[in-house]
């Protein structure tokens, strides 16, 4: 009786606040501080001429890891993933080969060794939902809608998310409405927790000679992973942007996503869509001016060590990361 009972408070509250989670829940169930992967990329991309900060890193970190999955480059990616393991004050190995690896993807941007802040880099697009393996809050674009109807007539369907719940099979699909007659494109931006691969896509549309932010209309349904409907909220609320959204997610959304609002404003203006997400191509945007050393970009015999040591304890390794004799020292 206890587990019916709490199975019906769980739909319950999925039904009513998952929505409002990818933006809240979410990034409390992800957020987390520096780790030593984190530490190899910071530095692997500083050798590269590429400084990102704690809440870029691990968006461009997981476009590269899905740039060596569309490649094929399995004993790379194994590597990797194996940094994952490493504690600090560990030893990380194959850094010359990262860094050669990393050097080489950026190469394929045409910004590369340019004062350009925006990238356009090959990856691989995660796979739509719902998958039961996938752990909460992966939220993923959704192979099919939910069962509820959109009750606006000046509201038309555009797509559908999914968030599932494994330990309690369930999943919760949320249909996204847009304005009548409005295209509406994407502004894909970073997250605003470190260290996690959530990030957010806002909403425009044309207004006058211009453009503005819009709204978007969403209800949703509950359902079990046999596909049994658990529960059904028809109600149409309104949201101002998608939130938790993983990179590799981005270029299934059905819509036009820039990675700048100047690139949308000269869409709308010119018809000319630059710096676009899609399934071959991702827009990345570093995070300031100084996100980039034009010099070390241009230079081709740099030596990387085989390996690097990994700082004692994390409490010290902002001033070793961004420690101008410290990347002397691994780069030559």
């Amino acid at each position: 009786m206890r587990a019916k009972f709490l199975k019906k408070v769980w739909v319950a509250i999925l039904s009513a606040f998952l929505v409002l989670s990818q933006a809240a829940v979410s990034f409390a169930g992800t957020s987390r501080t520096m780790e030593p992967e984190d530490y190899i990329f910071f530095m692997v991309f500083r050798a590269c001429g590429v400084s990102l900060d704690k809440y870029n890193i691990t968006p461009w970190a997981e476009a590269y890891k899905g740039y060596l999955e569309s490649t094929h480059n399995n004993a790379l990616l194994s590597r990797i993933n194996g940094y994952s393991n490493l504690s600090w004050g560990d030893t990380a190995h194959g850094i010359d080969t990262l860094y050669k690896s990393v050097k080489s993807w950026l190469s394929l941007s045409g910004s590369y060794g340019t004062t350009a802040r925006c990238y356009s880099l090959p990856s691989s697009v995660l796979p739509l939902g719902p998958d039961p393996s996938l752990p909460w809050p992966d939220t993923r674009v959704s192979s099919r809608k939910a069962d509820v109807p959109c009750n606006d007539p000046d509201y038309v369907y555009l797509f559908s998310m999914v968030t599932n719940d494994p330990s309690e099979d369930l999943y919760e699909i949320v249909n996204y409405y847009a304005p009548k007659g409005q295209e509406i494109v994407g502004h894909y931006f970073n997250p605003y927790y470190p260290y996690v691969d959530c990030s957010h896509v806002e909403f425009y549309a044309r207004s006058g000679s211009g453009y503005s932010q819009v709204l978007l209309k969403y209800n949703c349904c509950v359902y079990n992973f046999s596909g049994v409907l658990q529960e059904a909220s028809p109600e149409l609320s309104d949201i101002r942007n998608l939130t938790g959204i993983k990179v590799r997610t981005v270029p299934n959304l059905p819509i036009k996503v820039f990675s700048s609002l100047s690139d949308i404003e000269n869409y709308f203006k010119t018809g000319n869509a630059r710096n676009v997400f899609s399934s071959g191509s991702y827009s990345l945007y570093l995070p300031s001016d100084n996100g980039f050393n034009v010099g070390l970009q241009k230079i081709n015999d740099c030596q990387v060590g085989e390996s690097l040591s990994l700082p004692g304890s994390p409490s010290g390794y902002w001033n070793k990361l961004y420690s101008t004799t410290d990347l002397k020292t691994f780069i030559s």
